[in-house]
């Protein structure tokens, strides 16, 4: 079973998109045995969600990838009861992405009792980069999600700037010329600084 949470996919897909597909039990077995990746993490319950935000924040960043719910970092399957409320919980995580982001999931069935693991897919494009939650971005380096170095996230706004249509990018240079702060994305995020932890800064998309 499966359904996306968040915005429709868009039709202008990153260059370094990874598309992912239904995802079987065996496939799933075979995902774990592979251990925790730069496109993978494993979390134990739903419980961890905000810490999955931060992950798929930096999928989206970088070349996409899965978060598995229901299964411990040591690679052991668990799986727990997917409810209504789980998704309502991952919904409220969702809110606190900007730009928001769309995320693909899938239950699979992990032993007896009903007990599931919840996939979470994320994949890139052009419209989400850079991505933040809760007002950061992060990046994922091997098996370690952290928060994105400034220098990083200045380089992928002006990618994202060259990216845009000519007309856009002539504009946004004139804008610059005439000094008013907050013109360029680029010029309006120079000083700026992450929040510290607990004092998180997010947008919120009902």
């Amino acid at each position: 079973m499966s359904h996306t949470v968040g915005l429709p996919l868009s039709s202008a897909f990153c260059p370094r998109l990874v598309e992912f597909f239904q995802v079987t039990s065996l496939e799933l077995q075979n995902l774990v045995r592979r251990g925790e990746s730069e496109q993978l993490e494993f979390k134990q319950s739903s419980a961890q969600f905000p810490r999955a935000g931060e992950t798929l924040c930096a999928f989206m960043n970088g070349r996409g990838g899965q978060v598995l719910v229901g299964v411990r970092p040591d690679g052991s399957v668990v799986g727990q009861i997917i409810a209504d409320k789980t998704f309502q919980d991952l919904a409220q995580v969702l809110r606190r992405f900007d730009p928001p982001i769309p995320v693909e999931t899938e239950r699979i069935p992990a032993g007896t009792e009903g007990l599931e693991v919840l996939v979470l897919s994320a994949t890139p494009t052009t419209d989400s980069l850079p991505c933040t939650y809760y007002g950061r971005p992060y990046q994922r380096v091997g098996t370690t999600t952290s928060v994105m170095p400034q220098k990083t996230y200045q380089r992928i706004l002006l990618e994202r700037a060259f990216a845009a249509p000519l007309g856009e990018r002539g504009c946004r240079r004139n804008d610059r010329r005439t000094g008013h702060p907050g013109d360029s994305p680029v010029d309006s995020n120079r000083d700026r600084e992450w929040p510290v932890a607990g004092r998180h800064v997010g947008r919120r998309y009902d």
